[in-house]
Formats: structure tokens, C-alpha cells, sequence
């Protein structure tokens, strides 16, 4: 009592001993309690019992208590402002799906469920002081990380500490509490904690007040004001904290308000409180929240429009930071967006935003190429196969082409969207086209738009339901394109059909015949027309050539050694040979012919003239034609035209061989006939399937810049007048388009053959023509279909959010994304059945080499923003907790029977209580307990074929050890730590006893086997299988499974998923640990089982031996 008076007397006299004195006096006041505002009476409600007690006795009360203490004498009054926030909190918590409450659904997490409001309720319950602090903790997780937002509580703590030993030593009066909490330490742990569970409320709040938010980040894009100034980290963030306060306070008492600064904007966003706004610019908007907690009166002003929208959009604040690292001079950062937290949904529009960025198109034209997007995607569903299971075509077109529905989301999202929606969704898109430049790939690569869809060769190419026509298309307008005139250039495909390989040649620009001739508008115009021609190689697999006139018929020498035809039959006749009606032909050139004159072109033979395509002398890639047509030749002739025919076009001279037309050159000396030729050189294609060829000129002439042609700007159309072609295509030659723009994504080519001779029958793909390497990027492909899988993933997360920081990185880059095949499978429905899990579909695309390491390195990835951690570091992980978010491996919530993908993940609303991402692993031998000396407990009765639940009392609990380890994400200096293995425990317990820990992941469902009745005789599930092996024994407690049994055990826990998962988990536990106590495990489901197919397995298990051995337990 001595040392207290003189403590009082010193605070009166103001001497310096109060610190002194202080120093040594041990009264912890940060345990002390109150009540709580009545206000908050409804979060308090709501709590889960856990966090209520963590909030009121645990660490995050003190941590509020020293805090409050710690400010309370530099905070304003603001008795409105603590009420109308405790409405609004309690209103929040209180809003059905928020705060769930645990059941045994969520098994070992139970207790863990529940929106985390910890560090509010404990606020609350250390007054209004405190309230204040956890206001401005809800401030600092709006603007900063976690690691900044720390790194500020450190300095502000120290800053104000610092302040009140100056006044102590100056001699001014200040309270107990304060000079006492100034002795105490507030750890940065603890900081950190506090910072978490704010972080992880405004994730909660931000659900609630999702319509409410967007309207407002609709004023906030356009404000470019400072939040506070100051000189130093400490009076920018006390200034802007009870700026905010007193601001608030005015408004909720009915005093309008004009903002000087952003403060008051940042907190309307973290405190959830909406007042009126009147937004000053070059047009009054009166934004009406009609927020029941303001009063009418409270408007708030809002001034100083950013007039360039486009550049630093949204309000912000920097500070230097001196506690963010252990080394080095204070670090200059910015604040994030305020908004920083988006859904998977909005992420697609980021996206999109990112790659109409790539495209360098403006964000005018978004709605005009969201309708193309999404008229294409409609277009493709046509030509996309139904599944056998009853798939939609949608869904599995969905599944094939995942890279482009994410993009197809987006663009219907923007179609459907009105008003303050499409508003929002606009500013998504700005966000990806401003901000995302790398995050769908690298800034490097120049891709051509719409994946090439407006060039004027490939476009009009895809209209025509023809391979090889739809090839010569292609070349035809890239012939026009390069100005090559109708005597100059030529098309080659090459195909095989019965071996037989055979060349199909096209003029590449058609042929002016006929006069001039005035068109109605006046303009001086000709007929065109094309021509093509055959040439056939002789068969690789026969020898045999016949002399037959007309048809061969069954005297055919070929016919009868069961060859076909080929063009050394017949060598005599070979002009005439179109004309004959040969029915022994390996290649079907009558059917073709018709086709191509019903085209309205002309078609003849060649015969041997054309000579294979070689390298000549200076290795450039050359045909030779002898004999070729007049139009090709440097003879000269003009047209002579026949009449025209009802079945094509009018014959020209021009296409007939030169020695039909001229008299040919001899030679003077042997007689032998000089025939005329002309050699063509290959510009463009692959001589073993399409090939652009040039006639070689004297002087020669350079063709080159092809690919620089098809990709100027005179190559393509407008995007407005290429969607208006998309319903003309043809649909199935667009899939395959689209096909094989995937290819270039995967890294290859489509349709690539190194020896296509070895088939019997085969046509190129026209697609290697048109698809080129510009279309898709080589890591915007891999990023497309990264976010696919993510988002797949994601829908089976309901309430997850990311942080808009994600875009920062490149999803190519992922470490979890599966490796690309190095060829594009085309579209292939599975129609194997597929398994579900209590009503959660199976997934086709996650489950083509999604792992669950690779899951959680995805779903770490998405919640953080910014990690990209090894999958193989996350094999032992069976649960992650971040934010308000426990991402559990389904294995763990699943019945044994269950058969669980191993990609499927649940979301529970809530977390463990650890700052940062906390990666959960089971310890590596987990503890089960010794047998009991109590021979009462083990009766191993027979087994009496009831099937009952007898452990009723067996519940899952979660815990933790002391052991943490940091993960190494390559962040050097840095204080704190993103992430963290925690070792986390899964306890069984009997009525509250303890039994055992348990790794479920440990429990290879590869060694299990289920019961599935394979008997046609559905009675035969109520025969009671009295001759099953000799033995069978009921297990109907813990310590029956733990002392093994002579026979087979019957673990009788039907219906009771936590009590069977334990069970199974235990088992595998003790095979492993003694393969003699352990054996093969067969779990029944909750249908009743055929028992003579369990006859079946059991028998067929006492004479083989599994990786655990033979049959011991049977899990009922």
C-alpha cells in the first residue's frame, strides 16, 4: 500500500519516479472485462462457443485491452459511431449462411466453424477504447497486407510508447492504465493475430454488403485524393484514423459532411456504414444508400473528380515502412485498391480485360466482342457431341475447350449485365486491360486478334464443309493478297487413298475469260474461273498395270490379282483417259471430278508431266511441269472458248497441256519430241499436304513476306463484319479450328505427319494452313487454361474470394498447373459412369492429373494472391486455413466408403486461429493408445448379423502442437511470414476418453475393398450368410478393434462416417506399424450389402495376400 501511495502522490506532484514506480507494480489490467455495448449483444450471439471464449479470456482480449489502454487518451468521442457499428455487426453476423454454426458434418473442424469475429467481440468486451483500435485494424486490412499492416502496428505501438515516457519524464499527469500499459509488451505475434482476425471480418462483412460495396467503389474509382498527410508514418495513420472517427461521428449525428481527405472514404468501406453521398463533378449525382444507421441529414460531400479515370484510379495512401524488414532503410510502399477481394466469376472479366489488352482493342468496342464471343461459342455447340450419360453438349464442349468458356463466361456476363452491374463489370475489365498485362502471359508476345477469325483468307475458308476445298480456299485468297497474278501460281495437295498417292492442283488466282462486258452499275468486268488437275503416282503396292478399253471389267488383269488400276494402265490413252469409265480406279476421280465442277471450275488431267517436288542447286524447293497447261507456259496463246455446258463452266484453251495447243519442238537430229516446260517454286505450306507455288521467272522474282501479307492489315476485316459471317460457317469446321488453335497453345502444330505415305488413305488437314502461332501465345494458352482449372475448382469453393493482386502474376507459371500434352487430343467424350459424393459431381477436367498437392498449391495460389508454392511440398497437407476460409481435403469429411477424387476440396466458413496461411499436417506417427488390462472391455461375441451403430460417442477433435515451420516462398528480409506447416492432430475420443490420433491421409483407399453386389438376385441381400468363414466377430468398441481379434472383425458403426473413417484410419495405422496385427480392410456401404458377394471377397481374401495382408476387418 506504501508503494501505491507514493505511486498516487507521484502521479499528482508529477515527479519522474512514476515509471519507476510503475515498473515495479504487477497488476495485469488487460485481463479485466466489461460489457459489452448492447449493440453488440447479436455478434456476441452469434459467436461459436470457442471464439467466444478466445475473445473474452485469450490472448486477443489482452491485446485489445493494451491497445485501447494505449490510445485511449489521443482518441475522440464517438458514442454514435460505437453504436451504430454495433448494430451494424451484429445485423451482419445475425444474416442466415454467415456465420454457420459447426455440425458433425464438418467433423474434426466442428468446433472451428463460424465466421471469425473474435477480435470485434473482444473489443467490445474491453471497451470503447478498443472499439476505436479494432476500427482502425479494419482500416489498415482495407489498404495494406498482412505483412504491412503489421510492420505499421509495430511502429505505431513503439511511436506511441515513446510518447508517453516523453510525457512521464516531462512530468505531466497522464492515467494508470496508460503508464502501465506503456511498460507492457504488446508482441508482434500478437499484433499480427489481431491484424488476421480483422482481416478475416471484413471478408464476412464484405458478403453481406456485397451490393453495397459496389456501389460505392463506383464513387471511389473516380476520387484521386490523399488519405492523409503528414510527415511520418505515425501522424499519416493517427491522422487518418480519427479523422475518419470524428467524420463518421458528424454524419451519424445528422451533420452533413464534406471530405477534405480520403479517410472517411476508406473507413465508409471497412466500417460498412453507408450514408448518402452527393458526388460533385461535371454532373451532380446524388447517390441514395438509404443506410438505416444515418440519419438523413448525414450526406457527405464528395469533391475533386479524377479527371483522367484511367490512371491511378480509386484513392490510396503511402507510407514508409521501418519495421517491414530486419535490415535496411524504411520501404516506401503503396496502399492496395480498396477493393481488393473479388470472385472467381469476377476474376473472368479481369481476365478478359487482360486479354483484350493482348489484342490492343479498346474497352469501347467490350460489348460489340462479348456478343462475338458468345454467338461463336453458340456456333461451336452445335458441332459439340451429346455424352451417352446425358452430358449436355454445353457442359462437355465446356470440358474440351475450358480455356475459351472462361473467356465465354465473361462475355455472356457482360451481355446479361445492366446498370450498376455492368458498371462494376466494366471496371473489371479496365482493371485486367490496365493492370493485368502479364497475368494471361508475357508482355513480349504480339498475338493476332479474335484467334485470327477476322483474316480474309481464313474467315471465308471456314464456310466451305470441305477439307482439302477449304485448304485450297485458304491459299486462294493468300495468293490474291500477294498479288500474284492468274498465270503464275498453283496449289498442290497431296493425299494418299489405297496407297495410291495422288496430287490435286488448283490455280491459285482464277482466269479472265470472254470478253469485257459492262455490269449493271456500269464497271467493266470479266468471267472468272478456276481449274484443277490430277496427278497420280503409280501404287507402292503392285507392279501390275492392264491394257483394258472402256470399263475393266472382270478380264482386268489388276481386278483379278487384286490390285486396282492406276495410271500405267493404259499408258496410250492417257488424255483420254478422264473421259473412260474405269470401275477398277484405287482413287475415286470420277466422284471428285463431279464435285469439283459442280464448284463451277474445270478439271483435267495431267498425266506424267508434273514431276515430284526436289531441291534444286541453290536448295530452294521446286516442281517441274512439262507439258503444262498454255496458261502456265511462256508460248503465248489466246483464249479459244467452247460453248458452255449445262454440267460447268465454259472450257478455255488456256488449261489444256501446251502440246494440244502448239506444235511441239523436236529434236533435229533423233525426231524425239522437245516437250515445252516450266518450273514453280514453293512460297508457302508443306509439299506433303497444301503448297503455295510461284511460276520461277526470268529474271527471277522474290515472293517473299508471306506471313508478313496474312498478317497486315489488309489481311483482315472488321471484327463487326466477321461476327455477322460466324452463323454462315461451318460449324464442325470451326470446332476443328478452334482444335487447333489449342495445338499452337500446347506448343506443336496440328495435323503434323512426318511420313503420311504410310497410311493407306489420307488427306492433310487443312488447319495446318490456317492456324498460325500468332493466335494464341505460347503461355497465353497454358495461363487460359490454368484459370479453367481454377475455376472448376473454385465452384466447388461457394462464398471463396481472391485478391485482385493475383494478376500480377502469370498463371503459366504455376507450379500446380498439370503439364500440357505435346499434342491436342481432340474432342473425345468419356462416357464411363461417373462417381459422386453426397451429391457433389464429378468433375472430368480436374480430374485429368489434378492431384489434391496440386489442388491446394492452386487453391494457396487464389487465396493468397502471390504464392506459387511446389505441390510436392503439400503432399502431407490435409487442410489450409487462411483468411475466413478452412480449405479441407474431402478424404478427411468422408465416410471410408466414399470414393473421393483426389482433387475434392470443401470450403468451411472459419479458420484455426493462426496468423498468415496455415498449411495443416498430421504428425508423422501419430499415438494410438495401450491395450487396457480391463478384460471386461473385450468380449469379441459372434458376429449376429445385425447391423447397428454401437459407437454412438465417437466424435473427430482438432488440435495443435508447438511445432511451426515457416515455408521458404522467396520473399528475403521480410519479418513476418506468409506460411506456415503447423502440426495439427485429429483425435478420436469415446464419450470424451481418448482413443487414439489419426492420419487420415494415411489410409491408402488403394488397400480398401467395397462391397458391391454383383448378384442378379437381389434377395440375396437378406440371406443371412451363415456359412461364412468359420468366424466372424463383432467389434462394438475401441479397445475390441485395438486388441485384434482371432477371426474377421465386423466394426458395427453403420451409418456413423466419423466413428468408420477412424476406424479405417486406426487399421492402416497398425498394418503398417505390424502387418500381423493389420490385413485388408472391406467397408460395406450404407446400403444394405449382398452378403454372398461378401462371401465372395472374403473368401477370395483368406488365399491372397494384399499389400496388408489377408482379411481381418470388415466395416460395417
Amino acid at each position: 500500500m506504501a508503494s501505491l501511495g507514493k505511486i498516487t502522490n507521484s502521479l499528482v506532484s508529477g515527479t519522474n519516479e512514476t515509471t519507476l514506480q510503475l515498473a515495479g507494480f504487477n497488476l495485469d489490467f488487460s485481463v479485466l472485462k466489461f460489457e459489452a455495448p448492447k449493440e453488440f449483444t447479436g455478434l456476441g450471439a452469434a459467436l461459436s462457443h470457442r471464439r467466444r471464449v478466445d475473445a473474452e479470456d485469450g490472448p486477443l482480449h489482452r491485446t485489445a485491452r493494451k491497445l485501447g489502454a494505449l490510445f485511449e487518451q489521443i482518441l475522440p468521442s464517438t458514442p454514435n459511431l460505437v453504436k451504430a457499428y454495433g448494430s451494424r455487426a451484429s445485423a451482419i453476423f445475425e444474416t442466415p449462411g454467415v456465420s454457420p454454426r459447426g455440425s458433425r458434418r464438418d467433423g474434426p473442424f466442428e468446433n472451428f466453424v463460424g465466421a471469425d469475429g473474435s477480435s470485434l467481440w473482444a473489443a467490445a468486451t474491453s471497451g470503447s477504447a478498443s472499439i476505436a483500435v479494432h476500427l482502425l485494424a479494419c482500416m489498415l486490412a482495407r489498404s495494406w497486407t498482412a505483412k504491412q499492416a503489421t510492420s505499421i502496428w509495430v511502429e505505431l505501438v513503439e511511436e506511441r510508447k515513446t510518447q508517453v515516457e516523453a510525457t512521464v519524464k516531462d512530468g505531466n499527469v497522464l492515467s494508470m492504465s496508460l503508464v502501465m500499459t506503456a511498460q507492457q509488451d504488446i508482441a508482434r505475434e500478437q499484433l499480427r493475430l489481431w491484424d488476421d482476425s480483422a482481416r478475416s471480418w471484413l471478408q464476412s462483412a464484405d458478403a453481406v454488403k456485397f451490393s453495397e460495396q459496389k456501389r460505392l467503389e463506383l464513387i471511389l474509382k473516380n476520387v484521386n485524393i490523399p488519405i492523409s498527410t503528414g510527415t511520418t508514418t505515425y501522424s499519416k495513420v493517427l491522422g487518418a484514423w480519427t479523422s475518419a472517427m470524428t467524420g463518421l461521428e458528424n454524419l451519424l449525428s445528422g451533420v452533413p459532411q464534406q471530405i477534405c481527405d480520403a479517410s472517411i472514404l476508406l473507413a465508409l468501406s471497412s466500417w460498412h456504414i453507408f450514408p448518402d453521398l452527393l458526388v460533385l463533378g461535371k454532373k451532380t449525382t446524388n447517390v441514395k444508400f438509404k443506410d438505416p444507421l444515418v440519419p438523413g441529414a448525414g450526406v457527405l460531400t464528395v469533391g475533386l473528380q479524377n479527371s483522367d479515370s484511367g490512371k491511378g484510379a480509386g484513392i490510396g495512401w503511402s507510407l514508409a515502412l521501418s519495421h517491414l524488414c530486419h535490415y535496411g532503410n524504411p520501404i516506401e510502399v503503396d496502399s492496395e485498391d480498396i477493393k481488393s477481394r473479388v470472385t472467381m466469376e469476377q476474376l473472368h472479366l479481369v481476365a478478359f480485360g487482360s486479354l483484350l489488352a493482348s489484342w490492343r482493342v479498346s474497352l469501347e468496342e467490350v460489348m460489340t466482342i462479348a456478343r462475338w464471343l458468345t454467338d461463336l461459342w453458340s456456333h461451336l455447340e452445335k458441332a459439340s457431341p451429346v455424352r451417352e450419360d446425358g452430358q449436355s453438349s454445353e457442359t462437355a464442349l465446356a470440358d474440351h475447350l475450358s480455356w475459351l468458356h472462361v473467356l465465354v463466361q465473361a462475355a455472356k456476363h457482360i451481355v446479361r449485365s445492366k446498370n450498376d452491374e455492368l458498371e462494376t463489370a466494366m471496371m473489371l475489365l479496365g482493371f485486367g486491360h490496365r493492370r493485368g498485362g502479364s497475368f494471361l502471359g508475357q508482355h513480349h508476345e504480339t498475338l493476332v486478334p479474335f484467334f485470327g477469325l477476322c483474316s480474309r483468307a481464313i474467315l471465308p475458308s471456314l464456310a466451305i464443309n470441305t477439307n482439302i476445298d477449304r485448304g485450297i480456299h485458304y491459299l486462294r485468297v493468300a495468293a490474291t493478297l500477294l498479288g500474284l497474278q492468274h498465270d503464275e501460281g498453283i496449289i498442290s495437295v497431296a493425299s494418299n487413298t489405297n496407297y495410291i498417292n495422288h496430287y490435286e492442283y488448283a490455280s491459285a488466282v482464277p482466269h479472265k475469260i470472254g470478253p469485257n462486258k459492262h455490269s449493271i452499275d456500269g464497271v467493266l468486268t470479266q468471267e472468272r474461273v478456276h481449274c484443277r488437275w490430277f496427278n497420280l503416282e503409280e501404287s507402292s503396292q503392285t507392279t501390275l498395270f492392264c491394257d483394258c478399253v472402256n470399263d475393266c471389267s472382270e478380264g482386268c488383269k489388276c481386278r483379278n490379282n487384286g490390285a486396282f488400276c492406276t495410271w500405267r494402265c493404259r499408258k496410250h490413252d492417257i488424255t483420254d483417259f478422264q473421259d473412260q469409265n474405269c470401275t477398277n480406279f484405287g482413287v475415286p476421280f470420277h466422284e471428285r471430278k463431279s464435285e469439283i465442277v459442280a464448284k463451277g471450275e474445270h478439271c483435267n488431267v495431267a498425266g506424267y508431266g508434273l514431276h515430284l517436288p526436289h531441291k534444286d542447286e541453290e536448295s530452294r524447293t521446286v516442281m517441274l511441269w512439262e507439258d503444262p497447261p498454255l496458261l502456265y507456259s511462256n508460248l503465248g496463246s489466246r483464249c479459244h472458248l467452247e460453248s458452255k455446258s449445262s454440267s460447268g463452266p465454259r472450257k478455255c484453251s488456256c488449261f489444256d497441256a501446251c502440246s494440244l495447243r502448239n506444235n511441239p519442238d523436236q529434236d533435229p537430229i533423233s525426231g524425239r519430241i522437245i516437250p515445252h516446260s516450266v518450273i514453280f517454286e514453293k512460297i508457302a505450306g508443306n509439299i506433303n499436304a497444301f503448297a503455295l507455288w510461284v511460276k520461277r521467272a526470268t529474271p527471277p522474282r522474290e515472293h517473299r513476306g508471306f506471313g508478313r501479307r496474312l498478317k497486315g492489315p489488309e489481311a483482315f476485316i472488321d471484327y463487326r463484319i466477321a461476327s455477322q459471317h460466324i452463323p454462315l460457317l461451318d460449324s464442325r469446321a470451326l470446332l476443328e479450328y478452334i482444335n487447333a488453335v489449342s495445338t499452337i497453345g500446347c506448343g506443336s502444330l496440328p495435323g503434323e505427319i512426318s511420313n503420311p505415305h504410310r497410311y493407306a488413305t489420307w488427306e492433310p488437314s487443312a488447319m495446318t494452313l490456317l492456324v498460325q502461332p500468332t493466335f494464341i501465345g505460347q503461355s497465353q494458352y497454358p495461363s487460359l487454361r490454368a484459370l479453367s482449372i481454377a475455376s472448376r475448382l473454385y465452384e466447388r469453393l461457394p462464398g471463396a474470394t481472391i485478391p485482385l493482386r493475383i494478376v500480377s502474376m502469370p498463371l503459366c507459371e504455376s507450379r500446380w498447373f498439370p503439364p500440357l500434352p505435346r499434342k491436342y487430343k481432340e474432342l473425345h467424350i468419356n462416357t464411363e459412369a461417373t462417381p459422386t459424393l453426397e451429391g457433389r459431381e464429378y468433375d472430368w477436367l480436374l480430374s485429368v492429373g489434378l492431384s489434391r498437392s496440386q489442388a491446394f498449391s492452386c487453391v494457396s495460389m487464389f487465396e493468397s494472391g502471390n504464392l506459387n508454392l511446389d505441390p510436392s511440398s503439400l503432399n502431407s497437407v490435409m487442410a489450409i486455413s487462411a483468411g475466413n476460409s478452412i480449405y479441407v481435403s474431402s478424404m478427411v469429411l468422408s465416410d471410408p466408403y466414399d470414393v473421393v477424387p483426389e482433387y475434392d476440396i470443401r470450403r468451411i466458413v472459419g479458420n484455426v486461429g493462426y496468423a498468415g496461411i496455415t498449411l495443416m499436417i498430421a504428425p508423422q506417427d501419430p499415438r494410438i493408445r495401450d491395450l487396457s488390462h480391463d478384460y471386461t472391455q473385450v468380449r469379441h461375441t459372434k458376429y449376429d448379423f445385425e447391423r447397428e451403430d454401437n459407437f454412438g460417442g465417437t466424435t473427430l477433435h482438432l488440435s495443435f502442437t508447438n511445432w511451426k515451420m515457416p515455408i521458404d516462398t522467396g520473399a528475403r528480409g521480410t519479418v513476418d511470414q506468409d506460411v506456415y506447416y503447423v502440426e495439427s492432430v485429429i483425435s478420436v475420443h469415446d464419450c470424451g476418453e481418448w482413443v487414439a490420433d489419426i492420419d487420415i491421409l494415411n489410409f491408402d483407399t488403394k488397400a480398401r475393398r467395397l462391397v458391391l453386389c454383383e448378384c442378379e438376385d437381389q434377395r440375396a441381400q437378406s440371406t443371412p450368410a451363415t456359412s461364412m468363414i468359420t468366424r466372424l466377430t463383432s467389434i462394438d468398441n475401441w479397445e475390441e478393434l485395438l486388441d485384434v481379434p482371432q477371426g474377421i472383425g465386423i466394426f458395427r458403426a453403420r451409418g456413423n462416417w466419423p466413428a468408420r473413417l477412424a476406424a479405417a484410419s486406426i487399421l492402416a495405422k497398425q498394418a503398417q506399424d505390424a502387418k500381423s496385427m493389420g490385413g485388408q480392410i472391406i467397408v460395406a456401404g450404407s446400403s444394405p450389402p449382398c452378403l454372398r458377394c461378401a462371401r465372395r471377397i472374403t473368401r477370395a481374401s483368406s488365399s491372397t495376400t494384399s499389400r496388408y495382408g489377408k482379411l481381418k476387418f470388415f466395416i460395417d
